[in-house]
C-alpha cells in the first residue's frame, strides 16, 4: 500500500502518464519513481532495523557533523542516540521498551528541568504508538530529524510528505557510494508540496532499494550589512546512511532512559 501511494504521488508530480513520443524525454522520472517506491516499501515492511546516519553540513565558513545510531523492533520498541558535534556536543536519546517511551525536552528547556518526558505507548483512546509515531512525538527533541531518518522509520504520513518535497526527479545513471554501486537520482526540493522550490537534492539508492546517501544543496539569504546587499551562503547537507532491515537489535537497549 505504501509503495503504491508513494509511487502514484511521485509520478503525478512529474506530470502523470505521457504519450510514447514523450516517454523518452521522461525516462528519468519514470525510472526514478519506482526506485524510490521500492526503497519506501522495503523499510515499511521491515519488522526490525539497525542503522546509522552521519550528517555533514558544509558552508563557506566550515562544517559540522551530527551522528545518529538507532534500532527498532516493531511495533513499538526504539532506541536512538544522536550526537551533534559542536563546541559543547549535544546528545539526544529516544528510548522505548514497548510499553512507554522517553525523550528529551525540546531545546534549552531540558537543561533547565534536568529530566526527560515520558509517555505511554498505549494512548488513552486505546491506540498504540508504533515506532514511526514515537519518532514523530520525539522529533522536536533531536538535532537532526532528517528525511533519511524518517524514511528508515517509514511512517506513512512522513513518506507522503517527503515525496511531496521532491518536486522533480531525474535518473542520472549509476554512481559509487562508499564502495557500493548506486542509482543516482537528482531533483528540485521544496519545503512542502505546494511550496516554492528553493533547493536541489541528490539521492543514491542501491538496486536492492537501500538508501545510501542523500544530499541537499541550498542557498541561504544573508542580511544586508550597512545597506549593502550580501550574496547568499551556499549550504550542502550530506547524509551517509547504513540501514540494515531485518537485523537483530540489541535487546538490552530497549529500556527506558530516564
Amino acid at each position: 500500500m505504501i509503495a503504491t501511494i508513494c509511487a502514484m504521488a511521485l509520478l503525478m508530480q512529474q506530470g502523470g502518464s505521457t504519450a510514447p513520443a514523450e516517454q523518452a524525454q521522461q525516462a528519468g522520472p519514470e525510472k526514478a519513481a519506482p526506485l524510490i517506491s521500492k526503497m519506501f516499501a522495503k523499510y515499511a515492511a521491515a519488522q526490525t532495523m539497525v542503522g546509522t546516519i552521519n550528517l555533514t553540513v558544509t558552508t563557506p565558513y566550515g562544517s559540522r557533523e551530527c551522528k545518529t545510531a538507532f534500532q527498532y523492533e516493531r511495533p513499538s520498541k526504539v532506541y536512538l542516540i544522536q550526537v551533534l558535534k559542536v563546541t559543547d556536543p549535544v546528545t539526544s536519546i529516544v528510548s522505548s521498551d514497548g510499553k512507554s517511551f522517553t525523550y528529551d525536552y525540546p531545546g534549552d528547556i531540558k537543561h533547565a528541568l534536568g529530566h526527560r518526558l515520558q509517555e505511554p505507548v498505549k494512548q488513552p483512546d486505546g491506540t498504540e504508538f508504533p515506532v514511526g509515531m514515537i519518532l514523530e512525538q520525539a522529533s522536536s527533541s533531536i538535532s537532526d530529524n532528517s528525511a533519511p531518518l524518517q524514511i528508515a522509520f517509514a511512517r506513512t504520513e512522513n513518506l507522503q510528505f517527503i515525496a511531496g518535497q521532491w518536486a522533480t526527479l531525474k535518473y542520472r545513471g549509476k554512481a559509487t557510494v562508499a564502495g557500493q554501486e548506486a542509482n543516482w537520482i537528482s531533483g528540485d526540493w521544496r519545503p512542502y508540496q505546494s511550496g516554492r522550490i528553493d533547493a536541489t537534492f541528490d539521492l543514491y539508492i542501491s538496486d536492492d532499494g537501500d538508501l545510501l546517501r542523500f544530499i541537499k544543496h541550498e542557498n541561504e539569504a544573508v542580511p544586508a550589512q550597512s545597506g549593502v546587499q550580501q550574496p547568499p551562503i551556499s549550504i550542502t547537507s550530506e547524509w551517509d546512511c547504513e540501514f540494515k532491515p531485518g537485523a537483530t537489535p540489541d535487546p538490552k537497549l530497549f529500556q527506558i532512559v530516564k
